[in-house]
């Protein structure tokens, strides 16, 4: 993995995740696949959280002369970047590519853990059909800008830099799908 990610979560952070993360989805006591297909971490504000037993909010925003300044430290490494429209209804997300092309997902069931600084949820997701989506009129629309980086030559490790241009917001996010490669995955975590 990249050194430079410890200039964002620092080592002894993704050891403790990749220390729960091994407990949770590689358990071969009981032999049980794990329902989670994304693991998701952010650093978040904790001086602006709210968080009750009605809501729970989390500041990950950060301001555009940060973002840039982290995502220089990455310019060295492979990087994809889209522009995307996405459409949200209940637990179901559509992404409208500049391109043309489409995908959709259907939210399942996440757990979120929080830290001193920072979250991680795992979520299971499942890609579904474009046409599964239902197009209806009270649809939540984003305009999503994001830079999507490979961290490790081992393993689909990424960061990515996102803006969402409807609210004028930066942020960023390391994540992973949870696949059959999730032993390769939390090896190159920390390698």
């Amino acid at each position: 993995m990249d050194s430079q990610i410890y200039n964002i979560f620092t080592s002894q952070e993704l050891e403790k995740i990749k220390t729960k993360l091994s407990k949770l989805l590689l358990n071969s006591d009981t032999n049980v696949k794990s329902k989670y297909t994304r693991f998701e971490l952010f650093n978040y504000d904790k001086n602006k959280v709210v968080d009750n037993e009605l809501i729970s909010v989390y500041d990950i925003f950060i301001d555009e002369s940060n973002w840039n300044n982290l995502m220089s430290k990455f310019i060295h490494l492979e990087k994809k970047t889209s522009d995307y429209t996405l459409f949200k209804y209940k637990n179901m997300i559509l992404n409208k590519l500049d391109d043309g092309k489409s995908s959709s997902e259907k939210l399942i069931t996440y757990k979120k853990t929080i830290g001193p600084d920072s979250l991680y949820i795992l979520s299971e997701v499942h890609n579904v059909d474009v046409s599964e989506f239902s197009c209806r009129d009270d649809l939540e629309s984003r305009e999503i800008f994001e830079h999507k980086i490979l961290l490790s030559e081992k393993a689909p490790i990424y960061i990515s830099f996102i803006h969402d241009k409807k609210i004028n917001k930066f942020y960023y996010k390391l994540w992973f799908e949870i696949k059959e490669d999730i032993d390769d995955v939390l090896d190159s975590l920390l390698a």
